[in-house]
């Protein structure tokens, strides 16, 4: 069978969207001048109002059968080079083609955005983070709120600094491409948009955030296992202030268990994509159409990547779907025992109280211990200069009980700051510490003071 091709027919698919309406607008440019020029004659034609509008439109259809007859006959799918070099002179197609070509960026840039099929999602924003609204004099709220910070960054990137840090280039890149923002979408949605690709992009390249318990075996109470490793190895708390609506309980419970430490790290084995499609689809509860369109992606591709994420989770025995447990009074009261034991450094009461394969890690070592026993040879070897600690409540700590904890100072003059507390309870007892020593830049994140007076 032959393949070839007619040469005088147009090609399907020969030019693309762009150059077709460039082109259009180019060439029927004589033709809208004369049926523009009805309503500029309109006053003066009197009677011959009639005739007027019909030679006019006799003048467009002229004006588009000739495009088209043209068309037909030429093997280039009637360009603008070939338009002016037949119909005027080689020269002239060269001056028109290159024009064109100079042109055809400049009117792409300025084209408008298309509006966001994305649904508008409720967001709350701080009153003071403005931008201008296109078009108008007002100012548009949007500021650091739970577009990225509450809702997206902080389950991407494992930080509350690192989260803030995306904040603030959303806001950047939001400014930057306002010109493309014509109001007609909804703006939560836009920012989500740009959110989203503010965190791939920053995790482009770059190592997950984990946990002690992550990196390898549990080790000896001994001091020489010690290893210090930089503050971007380690998953880091944030309060719950910033990433737990207010709300239904049922909502805040579900949130509460998004944001445990658990969770936070088993999200940053998945690939960044996976990552955020779980997070969209079953943390805020987007539809997979939604995360599609945001994505730039397929509905297919999305359920895909879900189906994935949530096999990885699957084997860690976490689910974003769970709600955590409330703090209850049995709770409260078991906490205000730990605070007492631990102050008072007494052994029967903290053994009482600490589940008996309970684990503990310190941030940035790498060491972390695994049983009651390891960890109370610890707290009364190495670890014994905690002994007369103060222990102050703070606000909790992703969905977990936090305080602040100061030891004396080696001066002898009230306490020095020393880690943030983070305790995982069940069935009456503490089945987890995490102590994060990271003290200059947590204690002002979680409102605890620099240190206390004697």
């Amino acid at each position: 069978m032959s393949t070839s091709v007619d040469a005088h027919r147009l090609e399907r698919d020969a030019v693309g969207l762009a150059p077709t309406l460039f082109q259009s607008i180019t060439h029927m440019a004589p033709a809208a001048a004369v049926a523009f020029s009805i309503i500029v004659g309109a006053p003066y034609a009197g009677g011959s109002l009639p005739l007027s509008v019909l030679l006019a439109l006799v003048a467009c259809l002229l004006v588009a059968v000739s495009i088209g007859q043209l068309g037909r006959h030429l093997p280039s799918a009637g360009g603008l080079y070939t338009y002016s070099s037949r119909g005027l002179h080689p020269y002239v197609g060269f001056l028109v083609a290159w024009g064109f070509i100079l042109a055809e960026p400049i009117v792409e840039r300025r084209a408008p955005a298309q509006p966001s099929k994305v649904a508008s999602r409720e967001v709350a924003v701080p009153a003071d983070a403005v931008i201008p609204e296109p078009g108008s004099g007002r100012l548009l709220a949007v500021g650091k709120g739970t577009v990225a910070r509450q809702k997206l960054t902080y389950r991407m990137l494992g930080s509350a600094f690192d989260a803030e840090d995306a904040v603030q280039e959303t806001m950047v890149r939001a400014w930057r491409s306002l010109d493309r923002f014509e109001g007609r979408s909804a703006l939560k949605s836009w920012l989500y948009r740009i959110a989203t690709n503010v965190c791939l992009d920053m995790l482009n390249g770059r190592e997950r955030r984990a946990r002690p318990m992550d990196l390898g075996p549990a080790r000896e109470p001994v001091e020489s296992n010690l290893n210090t490793l930089p503050e971007v190895t380690w998953i880091q708390p944030v309060p719950d202030r910033l990433v737990v609506p207010e709300g239904d309980p049922s909502e805040v419970a579900l949130a509460r268990e998004t944001i445990r430490l658990a969770f936070i790290a088993a999200l940053q084995h998945l690939p960044a994509r996976q990552r955020a499609v779980l997070i969209l689809c079953e943390v805020l509860r987007w539809k997979a159409s939604e995360v599609a369109e945001l994505l730039e992606t397929s509905v297919a591709s999305v359920n895909s990547a879900l189906q994935r994420a949530r096999a990885t989770l699957d084997a860690t025995e976490l689910s974003a779907t769970d709600p955590a447990p409330q703090l209850d009074e049995e709770s409260r009261e078991l906490l205000a025992r730990y605070v007492a034991a631990f102050e008072a450094y007494d052994v029967e009461a903290l053994t009482s109280l600490i589940q008996e394969d309970a684990t503990q890690s310190m941030p940035p070592f790498d060491m972390w211990l695994s049983g009651r026993d390891d960890i109370l040879r610890w707290w009364f070897g190495p670890g014994i200069g905690c002994r007369g600690s103060r222990v102050i409540p703070t606000v909790s700590a992703n969905g977990s009980p936090a305080f602040g904890q100061y030891k004396p100072s080696e001066t002898g003059d009230g306490y020095e700051p020393w880690a943030l507390q983070v305790l995982e309870l069940a069935d009456g007892r503490v089945v987890e510490f995490t102590f994060f020593l990271d003290t200059d830049t947590l204690f002002p994140l979680f409102g605890l003071p620099a240190r206390l007076d004697a």
